[in-house]
């Protein structure tokens, strides 16, 4: 539903005269092969973070760990997040977009990888949440300066699509199955699956490339 409405609110945004008359219909953008490849990937990393955002809090407790320090590994996500974004442009000099979405989605492998195997221990822990600069700060970072790439002068919608696909359908069908699995299988398997659709978004972002093709515009 959510999905829905912001698709919706996407094609209704309007654009610039001036660029409307520049440039050609936004569906001629949509249908490019890199473009579809990069809402794909924003789809599949926020469906990766299903069990994270819906069931960290409750996977740690369970494991013992207080709510002082899960408050805190918490804030250690956004610190490295942060900081991520601090030196994201400098990173973007030295390789393109392209190259660090798919860096972002093989740490992102990684880092559901160790929360399905090794989240009793703390050192790996603080490795995981040290990740969330990868799998939101790099991802969001090089997603957004695609997206601008690829819509240059249809911008709005090209982020409205970018939330649509990855916090819209992404972010829905990730709580969708991490509460099915976590309680019907087990948290283990269910970082599992998290850390396959993360695989698979990696092999997607294959198909991204840089500096975007626009010329159908």
């Amino acid at each position: 539903m959510i999905f829905g409405v912001i698709w919706i609110s996407s094609l209704l945004v309007p654009e610039h005269v001036q660029h409307e008359r520049s440039g050609g219909h936004i569906w001629q953008v949509i249908k490019q092969p890199q473009v579809m490849a990069l809402l794909l990937t924003c789809f599949f990393i926020q469906a990766s973070h299903g069990p994270y955002y819906t069931f960290f809090s409750l996977h740690m407790e369970s494991l013992d760990y207080t709510r002082f320090s899960i408050g805190l590994l918490w804030s250690l996500g956004v610190l490295a997040e942060v900081i991520l974004f601090f030196f994201m442009h400098h990173l973007l000099k030295l390789k393109s977009a392209g190259f660090w979405l798919f860096i972002a989605l093989f740490l992102t492998t990684l880092r559901w990888l160790l929360m399905a195997f090794f989240s009793d221990q703390l050192w790996v822990v603080l490795v995981i949440q040290c990740l969330h600069a990868a799998s939101f700060g790099m991802f969001h970072a090089s997603a957004i300066h695609l997206i601008h790439d690829f819509f240059p002068r249809h911008r709005g919608r090209g982020q409205a699509l970018y939330a649509a696909f990855s916090f819209g359908a992404g972010g829905a069908i990730g709580s969708l199955y991490a509460g099915f699995l976590w309680d019907k299988v087990s948290p283990a398997v269910t970082f599992g699956v998290a850390a396959l659709l993360a695989f698979v978004g990696m092999l997607t972002a294959l198909r991204v490339s840089y500096p975007v093709v626009a010329a159908t515009e």
